[in-house]
C-alpha cells in the first residue's frame, strides 16, 4: 500500500502490506496498532496522512480481503491515479504463517521510511474526494476527456477528473477554490457547459472545501456559477459529502 505526499514529486512512499496465500489474509498498516486496530493520528502525521482518509482507506482494504474480493481493489486502482494505491510486490515460496510474513516486511518496507510531511491543500482535497468515493464503492473513470466546439473556427480538449455511469453519465471535478485562485468557478463553468452542449453529459458534481474558502466574504457569489450546473458538495464533512453524492446517484 502506497502514498503519494506530494504529486509534484511523485515520489510514493510505502504505509501498508497485504499479504495473500491461497486466500488466507494478513495486513499491516501505518500507525495502526495490529492488536486493536486503532489508528493513532500522530503517527500518521509522520508521512504526512490524514486520519479520516486513511482509515476510510483501510476500512474498504479490510473489507475487500473479507471478502476474499481483492480482484476489486486490483480494478479500481490499476491506473495507480489516487494518492493511496496498491502496487503488487511480488511473489514469495516461503512456508510461514502469512502474519509472520506480513509482520516482517512491514518492519522492512513500511515502518522505517518517514518522509517529511508534504501535503498541499490540493492533494488534501483529492484525498477526501476519494475518501467519499471509496465509501461509496464507487470506481471512477479518471480524468475522461472531450474535444468541444469554443465556436465555429476551434475546437479544443476538455477534462473533468472522473466520469461515473449508472444509468447516468455523471461528471465530477475538484474545485482548489480559494481567494488566490478565483477563476475557478467560472473556468468549471464554461467547462461544464462546453461539454453539456457537446452532448457529453447532463449531470455534474463540483467538490470544494468549505475551509479553502474562508477568507471570502460571499461564498454564495463564488459558487452561484458552480451551482449554475449541478451539486457543489462540501468536502469537509464526511458524512454529510457521502449522503449528499449518494443521493445524487440514486435519488429517491
Amino acid at each position: 500500500m502506497k502514498f503519494v505526499p506530494d504529486v509534484r514529486r511523485k515520489e510514493p512512499v510505502n504505509v501498508g502490506i497485504v499479504v495473500d496465500s491461497h486466500g488466507e489474509w494478513a495486513a499491516r498498516f501505518f500507525g495502526q496498532d495490529p492488536e486493536t486496530g486503532r489508528i493513532d493520528g500522530r503517527t500518521l502525521r509522520q508521512k504526512g496522512l490524514d486520519r479520516d482518509v486513511f482509515e476510510a482507506w483501510v476500512a474498504y482494504y479490510q473489507r475487500k480481503m473479507t471478502d476474499d474480493l481483492w480482484v476489486d481493489v486490483e480494478k479500481m486502482q490499476a491506473r495507480k491515479t489516487h494518492l493511496i494505491y496498491t502496487d503488487p510486490g511480488g511473489t514469495l515460496f516461503e512456508d510461514r504463517p502469512v502474519r509472520q510474513v506480513a509482520d516482517e516486511l512491514f518492519e522492512d518496507l513500511v515502518a522505517g521510511q518517514v518522509p517529511e510531511p508534504t501535503v498541499s491543500a490540493s492533494d488534501r482535497l483529492k484525498l477526501a474526494v476519494e475518501k467519499v468515493l471509496a465509501q461509496l464503492e464507487v470506481v471512477p473513470e479518471i480524468d475522461p476527456t472531450f474535444e468541444v466546439s469554443w465556436d465555429r473556427a476551434h475546437r479544443a480538449p476538455i477534462s473533468f477528473h472522473y466520469g461515473y455511469q449508472n444509468g447516468q453519465y455523471h461528471l465530477m471535478h475538484r474545485l482548489n477554490l480559494t481567494t488566490q485562485n478565483s477563476a475557478a468557478p467560472t473556468d468549471y463553468w464554461a467547462r461544464a457547459q462546453a461539454a453539456r452542449s457537446a452532448g457529453e453529459a447532463d449531470n455534474f458534481v463540483a467538490f470544494y472545501s468549505m475551509q479553502a474558502l474562508g477568507g471570502i466574504a460571499d461564498v454564495d457569489r463564488v459558487l452561484a456559477p458552480v451551482e449554475a450546473n449541478g451539486p457543489a458538495i462540501d468536502i469537509d464533512d464526511f458524512a454529510k459529502a457521502t449522503t449528499d453524492l449518494e443521493a445524487v446517484f440514486h435519488p429517491s
